[in-house]
């Protein structure tokens, strides 16, 4: 890492988008999101919702956890983690598990920057790829490892990839892309408009670059 006076530069990791196939493609080759759609309340997701008060003592924890070290969630991270149905939308849609319990010890210090953290939130079920919010004082954004033990607290900066700008934008792309492969394995043709703007971005690119679980797109 560079250093300027004294002081690293911040880090930068490679963009490169990881959903629920588990497969790594180019920031660059997925299909963008309007960053104005998402204001930390997941009012896209239309369904009615509830506390959870489950979710709100464990987002508590964590927060007096982060505060201790001068670092705050997210707000689109807390609404997700405290309010039903939205706490289990990307564990309910994958074959993942959530893991925020500070029993399991989520939190990392970041190796390679002074005052970042790592937060685990969601791994899949084979501990082959292991998404984390990585915080810092003035920015935080979503981070995946793929081909990492699920325990493992010595990440290499080269096995780590940037994966979303927000939180929110990382579980919509998830909802996503887990929602249209669900319509095309059971041959439905009523996607949403949404959903077919998402998908008409594939049919224009080489099939090689579709998510591995969609098929033949036509």
């Amino acid at each position: 890492m560079n250093a300027v006076d004294g002081e690293p530069l911040p880090l930068t990791f490679p963009a490169v988008w990881c959903g629920f196939d588990l497969v790594r493609r180019e920031y660059s080759t997925v299909p963008p999101l309007d960053p104005a759609r998402f204001t930390g309340q997941f009012d896209w997701l239309d369904e009615p919702r509830h506390s959870d008060p489950n979710g709100e003592a464990l987002v508590t924890e964590l927060g007096q956890a982060l505060a201790a070290v001068g670092l705050a969630l997210p707000q689109d991270f807390v609404t997700f983690h405290t309010h039903q149905p939205l706490r289990h939308l990307l564990i309910n849609s994958s074959s993942c598990w959530g893991d925020l319990s500070l029993a399991s010890k989520p939190l990392l210090p970041s190796p390679w920057e002074r005052d970042a953290w790592l937060l685990r939130f969601l791994r899949d079920q084979q501990d082959c790829v292991t998404w984390y919010l990585y915080l810092r004082p003035d920015q935080t954004f979503v981070v995946h490892a793929y081909g990492l033990e699920f325990d493992d607290n010595h990440l290499e900066a080269d096995e780590v990839s940037w994966c979303a700008p927000t939180f929110e934008q990382f579980a919509y792309r998830c909802w996503v892309e887990d929602r249209i492969a669900d319509l095309l394995d059971d041959g439905q043709n009523g996607l949403t408009g949404e959903l077919e703007n998402y998908l008409d971005f594939y049919r224009k690119r080489p099939a090689d670059q579709w998510p591995s679980d969609w098929g033949n797109i036509r």
